[in-house]
């Protein structure tokens, strides 16, 4: 077959990495290709199998300028990505840190979660192995209970690879509710703390509820709390949680092909992440092929406007999708950027390092939200103050500048599940104290 030129033969911009001649020039059938990784930040080229070869020989590969249009055909039209070569650069920026840390010690024989009220400053709620919910004031030291909860099944890890079924706990930003679910499970309960009474029972369904996380989030709406959570594997809803009044009714029709479709998702709704101003949720389900689908809506359109808004709503935005691959580390910059934890395809070996994306729609695309930036090294669990990127792992508490893409520093065996914006404080556990680091 004879070769034609086919990318690039008008003139546009080029921010994109470069390509090997042999992608530059159609040959009317897919072709491999690799991203190789140059070593400097995530500078790299897209190689097809040849010249991945030629390159790894010492032989020079000639390498082509293409436009943003026809990079963006190569990666997604014709080309057929294969596993990375090379590695990015993970920078190092280092600034001293004062690592120190205060403990407070509970008089409890088992802490089984904790979480922060986003509004309350200095405070710590506590829940016990036993269903006990705890708030801890730092400032004045003291504990005072606040009602107990029954818990759902205990840990199971059940068979490989399913997650640890465990409790979790939601606290409102103001400190008003509380819910307590299982993760990976079913059930749960939201609690009026300072009633220390039970408003809600919490079903999300048992449609392969061992993929995700129970879905469920505190945000607000007209001045008042207002409780997101899966009511159907498919289906989230919004609930009064002082009483548990619906306020997202709406009768899902029968299936019909190529009528309202999108009214029955095909989706598993995951873990939800409210951005810091309450206005957006962002959620990590997933659907059939398996393939993780992230996105994001706003809740006062949701409210206000359209009880489909979840579903197909004009706000709703997808973050890039990925097969096989959600319960990732995720968390919300500002009110319009979300980090994503993970470099490339997950069928493949991942590389450590952190997507960031822009949700504001654009003229261009309105579905999907924008990647603004990515840097290689951020790995595991995600907290962000719009400044810094916090990573949590087993390893310890990483530092990370957003702007730099850099890493400024660690502190070892401290591995924090909570962050407080408004403390500047990041928290973990540990024989059963809790430990905070402020920054």
């Amino acid at each position: 077959m004879v070769t034609t030129p086919r990318w690039c033969s008008h003139d546009g911009e080029s921010t994109h990495p470069n390509v090997c001649e042999h992608l530059y020039v159609a040959t009317g059938e897919r072709m491999a290709f690799h991203r190789w990784y140059l070593g400097t930040r995530m500078d790299h080229e897209l190689l097809c199998p040849i010249c991945v070869g030629n390159r790894a020989d010492g032989v020079d590969v000639p390498i082509k300028d293409i436009c943003n249009e026809c990079h963006d055909g190569v990666i997604k039209v014709w080309g057929d990505e294969q596993p990375h070569l090379g590695e990015p650069e993970v920078v190092n920026r280092p600034q001293a840190v004062d690592a120190r840390l205060v403990a407070t010690e509970l008089a409890v024989d088992s802490i089984a979660d904790i979480a922060l009220a986003r509004d309350i400053p200095n405070t710590t709620f506590v829940l016990t192995a036993e269903g006990q919910i705890i708030r801890v004031d730092h400032g004045s030291n003291s504990a005072l209970s606040q009602g107990s909860v029954p818990l759902g099944s205990a840990q199971q890890p059940g068979a490989a690879p399913r997650p640890v079924r465990k409790p979790k706990l939601h606290v409102s930003a103001n400190g008003e509710y509380a819910a307590v679910v299982t993760d990976f499970g079913q059930s749960g309960s939201v609690v009026n703390l300072s009633q220390q009474r039970v408003t809600m029972k919490l079903d999300g369904d048992d449609q392969t509820i061992d993929s995700v996380p129970f879905s469920l989030a505190f945000s607000e709406y007209g001045g008042d709390t207002v409780l997101i959570h899966r009511t159907k594997w498919n289906r989230l809803d919004v609930s009064n949680p002082a009483d548990g009044t619906l306020m997202t009714e709406r009768t899902v029709p029968p299936f019909v092909e190529g009528d309202d479709q999108w009214k029955k998702l095909d989706y598993f709704h995951g873990k939800l992440f409210i951005s810091p101003d309450g206005n957006s949720v962002l959620n990590d389900g997933w659907n059939w092929e398996p393939v993780g689908r992230p996105i994001v809506w706003s809740v006062l359109a949701w409210l206000r406007d359209n009880e489909w808004e979840s579903e197909h709503g004009r706000t709703r935005r997808t973050i890039p999708h990925q097969n096989h691959y959600w319960n990732q580390g995720f968390c919300w910059i500002d009110n319009r950027h979300i980090a994503v934890e993970g470099i490339g395809h997950p069928d493949d070996e991942m590389i450590n390092g952190v997507r960031i994306f822009d949700i504001t729609p654009t003229d261009v695309d309105t579905e999907f939200a924008r990647e603004v930036n990515v840097f290689a090294g951020p790995s595991g669990q995600l907290f962000a103050d719009g400044d810094q990127l916090f990573t949590s792992d087993a390893s310890g508490l990483g530092i990370w500048s957003i702007s730099q893409g850099a890493l400024t520093g660690r502190i070892s065996a401290f591995s924090p599940i909570a962050h407080s914006v408004l403390d500047r404080t990041l928290i973990d556990i540990k024989n059963g104290s809790l430990r905070r680091w402020r920054y």
